[in-house]
Order: structure tokens, then sequence, then C-alpha cells
């Protein structure tokens, strides 16, 4: 248990890592002003300016399947003098010399409501971290990317909430391999600035992986099957396929050392089917949680 726990923080870390790495690589194209990590989100909506609002309809697995560029700094090609404030993010077709670079990007900004789960607000600093000197002022990044951690907000709060409603919650273990997670991100490494995270961006990756946990957890409460292959598999696996591997020694030593390159070669091999068998019933399961969800994404104008 404790093993698939920390395995699964590593993947939120790495995960986190990519997306750090990807929005660098936009902002370089973009600006040369650094990101900063997001700030804690707030736990009560607050009033905002009516905007047009369309339920969400299908889902983003095609964006998903890329890999995202994304930046919160100025549109290129503009000039100084920022544009009027718009009421909801808009998104715009920018022209790019390098064939490389997105050319749809969505300008927003931190106070604006991008979605709603049963009436919880999803805002910039549930999908990336921002500066705190540039509350109030426009952000941008591109549409793809947009899309992309829009999508993965409003899936998590949906996670947490239902989670919450089935009483489900972190165990004393979970909540002790969150703390690890938190000191190996809270550490300051004078010579590598930028992997070093502030503490805003430290505690959205800790809600980031918490989600996770739970819906693993939600998964184990809804009868789903382990991603990972049992010894139970492996061992009906030998039993009916035991002519194809050699007799295993009488010698104690040399026969747990037999079994031991049988069985991994066993999980080795039955491991796509499982790990597929469950992302396609954990896919359902997540269909479910959003189908039980008032969920309003907010509609994007147009420049």
């Amino acid at each position: 248990m404790k093993k698939n726990i920390v395995l699964l923080l590593v993947v939120v870390v790495i995960f986190a890592v990519g997306i750090a790495v990807s929005l660098k690589r936009q902002l370089t194209a973009v600006s040369p002003a650094p990101l900063a990590p997001i700030t804690h989100k707030a736990a009560k909506p607050v009033e905002t300016p009516s905007t047009a609002a369309a339920p969400e309809t299908g889902d983003n697995s095609a964006e998903k399947a890329g890999t995202p560029s994304a930046s919160t700094s100025e549109m290129p090609g503009k000039t100084a003098s920022e544009p009027a404030a718009s009421s909801t993010p808009v998104r715009e077709t920018v022209a790019q010399e390098d064939a490389n670079l997105p050319t749809e990007f969505v300008r927003l900004r931190p106070e604006h409501v991008l979605a709603k789960v049963n009436g919880v607000e999803i805002k910039l600093e549930d999908l990336v971290g921002i500066p705190d000197a540039n509350v109030g002022r426009d952000q941008v990044m591109s549409a793809s990317m947009y899309d992309f951690l829009l999508d993965r907000a409003v899936e998590r709060e949906a996670i947490v909430q239902d989670a919450n409603a089935q009483g489900v919650e972190l165990t004393e273990e979970q909540k002790g391999e969150l703390a690890k997670m938190r000191s190996n991100l809270e550490l300051r490494d004078p010579n590598a600035v930028y992997l070093t995270m502030s503490q805003e961006r430290v505690e959205f990756e800790l809600r980031d992986a918490e989600g996770q946990i739970l819906i693993t957890e939600l998964a184990k409460k809804a009868g789903l099957p382990s991603p990972y292959v049992t010894q139970e598999q492996v061992n009906t696996y030998y039993e009916e396929h035991k002519a194809e591997f050699p007799e295993l020694p009488t010698d104690p030593e040399q026969q747990a050392a037999a079994w031991s390159a049988i069985d991994t070669q066993i999980r080795e091999q039955l491991a796509p089917e499982t790990e597929a068998a469950y992302q396609e019933q954990l896919k359902k399961l997540l269909e479910e949680i959003r189908n039980k969800a008032q969920i309003q994404i907010t509609e994007l104008g147009s420049k």
C-alpha cells in the first residue's frame, strides 16, 4: 500500500515538473518574464460580474493527447499598453513566424470565473501559478494549455467534492506521504532557482496530489480492480501456463531465485492489460462523478 502511494506521488511530481517545463518553453517564446507559483485557492466563492456560461459537453481527451504549451505573460506582438479589461476570458489568434509556436491564446485575469462545480468557482489560481504582482492584470496562455488545465481543475474539484460526499478521507499513512512530499517540494537550492517552488506553488501541487489520492480511494470504494498485477493473478497465470516455464529446482535457494524470475516475467507480461483495464474503468468512474456534478464552463469571448 505504502509503495503504491509513494509511486503515485512520484508520478504527480513528475507531471508537475513536465507542466513547468512546458510553461517555461512557451514563456521563452512569448516573454522573458518568469512564471511565479500559484496562490492558495480561497475556500468560499466571491461575487463576480455576470458571465455567459454553458454546460460542459464531451471531454477534452483530444487536447490531452498532445503536449500543450502555455504562458501567463504578455501576448507576442502586443504594444506596451494593455487592452481594456474584459469581464470574461477572451480567445485570440496571433500570427507566429515560427510554425512550431501556438497561434491560439486565451487572455484572462485572476478574478475571472472560468467554471463552476456545484457552485464552487474555478479561477486562474486553480489552473496555474501566477505572480501576486500580476493580480488584476491580463494573463495569457496558449488555448491548448488553457483547455487542458481547466479540464483538470474541474475534474479535481469534482473528485474532492464527491469524496467529501461519500465520506472518503485520507488515511494517516497518506497524510504522512503528503507531508514527506511537502518537505521535498519545499527544499531550497540557491543553485537551482528555477526548480525551487514557492510556498504557494507547493500548496497547489499538494492539493493536486491529494486529488489523485482521493480518486484512487474512490476507485477502491467503487470496486475497481487494482491497476497493479496481484500475486493471485501471477499464481493463476503460472498454473495455467506452467508448461511454458522451466521446472522449478528442488533446492530451496535455487527455487526461490527461479520463482522470482518467473514472477517478474509474468508481471511484466500482464501489466499492460491490467493497467489498460483499470484505466478504462477509471474513465467511466470519472464520467459518473462529472455527471453527478453541476458543471458550468464560462464561454470564451473572441477577438
